[in-house]
Parts: structure tokens; C-alpha cells; sequence
């Protein structure tokens, strides 16, 4: 079954979206001066809007739970964030943000606005107006995103040296020599070649 071409402006919007956002995000994070890692802000601002489990945090940030936890625990010791046992399921930490963490995320909007205010001033009207359309056509983009259940995102799919791809290419990949298989393979052509024939 051949693929569906994608249409061109749907392959220019899939490459250049992603990158000017991000863009825009480490120039803003530059400007600001914060000495927090991105990672670690990134969760601050994650938590601005409610407490939020380990398990979602991990999620959000596209990381795995043990890193999660890791920042979560550097936070904490900044006195960024504090952890305590969920009333509803104790096995759950619900992370929040503290009275410094708050203040110290609204320090960095703060440096951000500011920099967007000097920025927007060398702006016409016609500029100005474009970017409030493309902001709110961005955040059409992120409520179509946040819409989808994370599990119904096609994902790429990494294979490791001697691990199966998938069903289909099982057979391909057990057909292939591994490592211990090629180097007996060199031994045997070796005793061949020295008159002794390894035992089948």
C-alpha cells in the first residue's frame, strides 16, 4: 500500500513550526538569565497551573519517570518545589510549586514580557497584527495537540543491535549473522584453511 503524499504546505508547516517555536523558546530563555537548566524550568512551568503527579510531570516533559524524579529532587532542594504523599493514593507524590518557586517563575515571565515589550515596540500595526494571528493560531495548534491521548501519536521506533524490529522483520533479522556466529564462522574458515575442520 503506497503512502499518501503529504500536501507541500503540510510538510513545510511540520519542519519550520517546530523549529521557530523552539527557536523562540531558547532565545527567550537566554534573555532571561535564569540560572536554572531549561529542563528544570520547563517543569516550573509545567507545575504553574496545578500540582501535578511524577507519572504526569515525566509525560509532559517527554522524559522518563527516574529523570523526572532526579529533577524533581533538584527543584526540591532549591526550595523550588515541595513533595508530599497524595490524600487520595499514597503510593502517588503530587509535586507543587512552593512560595520561591512561584515567585521565581514569575520572575522569569517577567524578564520574558519585558524583552517581548522592547522587541514589539520597533513594530507596525501590521506586523503587530500578524503576530497576534499567528499566536492564536498557534494555540489552535496546541489545543488540537492536548486534544489527542498520548497514546494515539504514531511513534518512531528505535531498534538496538540484535533486537527484532517488529514481526515483519523478525525472520530478516534472525537470518542475519550475529557477533558470536561471525566470529565462528571465521574460525572454521580458518581451520579450513589450516587442513582441521571445526566439529558441527
Amino acid at each position: 500500500m503506497i503512502a499518501e503524499a503529504m500536501p507541500p504546505q503540510h510538510e513545510r508547516l511540520e519542519n519550520l513550526l517546530p523549529r521557530r517555536v523552539s527557536r523562540l523558546a531558547r532565545l527567550l530563555y537566554r534573555e532571561t538569565g535564569s540560572p536554572l537548566p531549561r529542563g528544570m524550568r520547563s517543569v516550573l512551568f509545567a507545575l504553574s497551573s496545578q500540582p501535578l503527579r511524577i507519572t504526569q510531570i515525566a509525560e509532559q516533559e517527554g522524559i522518563g519517570q527516574p529523570g523526572a524524579t532526579r529533577m524533581v529532587k533538584r527543584l526540591e532542594h532549591l526550595g523550588l518545589v515541595t513533595r508530599k504523599r497524595s490524600s487520595s493514593d499514597g503510593r502517588a507524590v503530587i509535586v507543587a510549586l512552593s512560595d520561591r518557586g512561584r515567585a521565581e517563575l514569575e520572575l522569569m515571565r517577567e524578564q520574558s514580557r519585558r524583552v517581548m515589550r522592547k522587541v514589539m515596540r520597533e513594530l507596525d500595526a501590521q506586523d503587530l497584527a500578524r503576530l497576534e494571528q499567528a499566536s492564536e493560531a498557534l494555540q489552535v495548534l496546541i489545543d488540537l495537540i492536548e486534544s489527542w491521548p498520548s497514546a494515539a501519536w504514531p511513534r518512531a521506533v528505535r531498534s538496538e543491535p540484535g533486537v527484532e524490529r517488529g514481526r515483519a522483520s523478525g525472520a530478516a533479522a534472525s537470518a542475519r549473522p550475529q557477533p558470536d556466529d561471525a566470529r565462528a564462522d571465521e574460525r572454521r574458515r580458518r581451520e579450513r584453511a589450516a587442513g582441521h575442520q571445526l566439529p558441527q
